[in-house]
């Protein structure tokens, strides 16, 4: 029987310690940089070869799950995430850390394809209440763990942290090789149609707009976090700045426990995404500093269940190739997180950050009308 009697609650408990690694990650990176002394372009290399290698892994893995399967794809996945973080601990130079950096961004996105391909298998038509419900257990994580980790650091350091990961993936690869329940109702591949998978499904209308609406909201989202502090810097208010991050991870949990109970997630997105905008405006016009974290806590909730709904809807346009729909899914996301911070930087030089809210607030309605327009294609 193994895990599948007990599959939701696992991905449930799994997906908090991703959440804790993956902000754990955000802190950590920083402490790698001052131990091999890194200049900030070197961070930045970092840093982008966990996205090039998420963004990559997930596509490898994702068609080769249409192939072998997704327990052994899910094998390798977790393997890179622990080989990587084993490396990190082990790099002495910057080129080194880079390389390992790249196998552990390789293991986080091909996991995650995984795991969400296999959530889908397993839930079928309640895909998206177990997705939204992995994806706040991620975020009561990410919201925990820098906090703890911030206490700690200093007396373990960071070797400890990554050591601790390299371990936990080598359990789960571990557990997917000796435990063979998930085949049991991991869906197998349909027929299939020469050439790679993932570029037939790529060239679907409705996945292509799917894929563009989470590329555009991931970019636009990452923007948002990523330049809050800056934002209240501008604003005379430099403290708020990291407090409005918390305060975004933490009104993320209930924005996901709501999208878990929609039963329409194309139109509950919809909403979601004119209720960006709209925070967005709030955050802008409010004149008092604390009251902004209102407009901060709004963008929290409405972008919540962007990433796990998107993923759901596109992933099941292709049932029969879940493996490769939830690849390009998860692509989509690290292609949009990757692309987005040198397009802002070189915006920036020419354009206040309020005026880049300004402009992300009116792509959250164009993304409104993409993601009607997706719903209508998928039905087509």
């Amino acid at each position: 029987m193994g895990i599948r009697k007990y599959f939701n609650q696992f991905t449930y408990i799994l997906f908090f310690f991703l959440g804790c690694i993956f902000a754990a990650n955000q802190l950590m990176v920083h402490y790698v940089r001052q131990a091999l002394g890194a200049t900030e372009m070197q961070l930045g290399l970092m840093i982008g070869s966990i996205y090039i290698g998420s963004m990559l892994m997930a596509l490898v893995l994702g068609e080769l799950s249409e192939r072998t399967g997704k327990r052994a794809a899910a094998i390798i996945a977790a393997g890179c995430f622990g080989i990587g973080a084993l490396l990190i601990t082990l790099s002495a130079r910057v080129e080194l850390a880079v390389i390992s950096y790249f196998i552990y961004g390789s293991g986080v996105g091909g996991l995650e394809a995984m795991l969400f391909s296999l959530i889908g298998d397993y839930n079928g038509e309640h895909t998206s209440r177990h997705m939204n419900l992995t994806q706040a257990l991620f975020s009561i994580g990410a919201f925990l763990s820098p906090v703890l980790l911030n206490s700690f650091v200093t007396y373990i350091g960071y070797r400890a942290v990554y050591i601790f990961v390299w371990i936990l993936m080598t359990g789960l690869a571990a557990v997917f090789i000796l435990d063979k329940s998930v085949d049991e109702f991991a869906v197998k591949s349909g027929e299939r149609i020469g050439g790679l998978t993932i570029f037939k499904l790529a060239r679907k209308p409705a996945m292509l707009i799917f894929m563009l609406v989470l590329m555009t909201a991931i970019g636009c989202e990452t923007a948002l976090t990523y330049w809050l502090v800056n934002y209240f810097d501008l604003i005379g208010a430099s403290a708020m700045g990291a407090f409005g991050l918390s305060v975004y991870w933490f009104f993320s949990i209930p924005g996901r426990v709501i999208g878990a109970r929609v039963r329409d997630p194309g139109r509950h997105l919809v909403f979601c995404f004119l209720l960006c905008s709209a925070g967005i405006v709030f955050l802008l016009l409010i004149p008092s500093p604390v009251l902004k974290l209102a407009g901060v806590s709004i963008i929290g909730i409405a972008l919540a269940p962007v990433y796990p709904s998107i993923s759901t809807i596109g992933g099941s346009l292709f049932p029969e190739n879940s493996g490769a729909a939830f690849a390009l899914m998860v692509f989509s996301c690290g292609f949009g997180g990757a692309a987005a911070q040198p397009v802002i930087g070189a915006v920036a030089k020419l354009a206040s950050i309020s005026a880049i809210y300004i402009g992300i607030a009116v792509i959250m309605v164009v993304l409104s009308i993409m993601t009607l327009a997706g719903m209508k294609a998928s039905k087509a």
